[in-house]
């Protein structure tokens, strides 16, 4: 599963809606997730929790081939979610500047073993108003539900399989075909944004 990024709970609220009811009986459906090794693995106690929530350390450089390199190793045997855009945002996948989509699922899709894993976008809304902090700050309102968020319902939109291995046979497995296969997938995420799907309408 790949989706957009608003708040430090995505993974937990993806997974839950996605194996639900499952995952209640069987806990190791739940997918594996990218965590940032500075919010999420500070000691130990917080270590053995993400661990048991299936959570992944990645540098808080962003740039970790070796986290990458962990979720191939565990297709086709598990579950994994990732976030093409990387970091927070409330704004549309790829359409910060300064921010581009990152490679690393093209680079996860391209080495996965054989069967290739089935790449479901997913779109997340309405999060953000269940907790606080915004992108890109770090202050401690960022963990928890905000006052009025207890009446606030999030939505969570399930999308076709993204197709991409036409990206490998043009460009073949290097990293100008990792990102065509995370613009795509972003692409894919982003279309399934009911604000998107009226304005086309239009």
């Amino acid at each position: 599963m790949v989706s957009n990024h608003l708040t430090m709970f995505d993974s937990f609220i993806v997974g839950i809606i996605a194996f639900f009811p499952e995952i209640i009986f069987y806990p190791s459906v739940a997918p594996y997730n990218l965590a940032a090794k500075e919010n999420y693995f500070r000691n130990g106690i917080l270590r053995l929790l993400m661990w048991c929530l299936h959570a992944l350390p990645v540098k808080s450089s962003r740039v970790d081939v070796e986290v990458m390199q962990r979720v191939v190793q565990l297709l086709p045997g598990a579950n994994a979610h990732i976030f093409p855009g990387g970091r927070r945002s409330y704004a549309p996948l790829g359409s910060e500047p300064s921010h581009p989509v990152r490679g690393g699922i093209g680079y996860v899709l391209a080495n996965a073993p054989t069967p290739k894993p089935l790449v479901v976008p997913v779109f997340i809304s309405g999060v953000q108003k269940l907790f606080g902090g915004q992108p890109g700050k770090s202050d401690w309102r960022r963990w928890f539900i905000r006052p009025t968020g207890f009446f606030r319902r999030p939505l969570v939109i399930f999308g076709d399989p993204v197709e991409w291995q036409d990206i490998i046979q043009n460009l073949g497995n290097t990293k100008q075909a990792w990102e065509a296969i995370a613009r795509r997938v972003a692409e894919a995420i982003n279309r399934l944004d009911p604000a998107q799907v009226e304005t086309i309408d239009r």
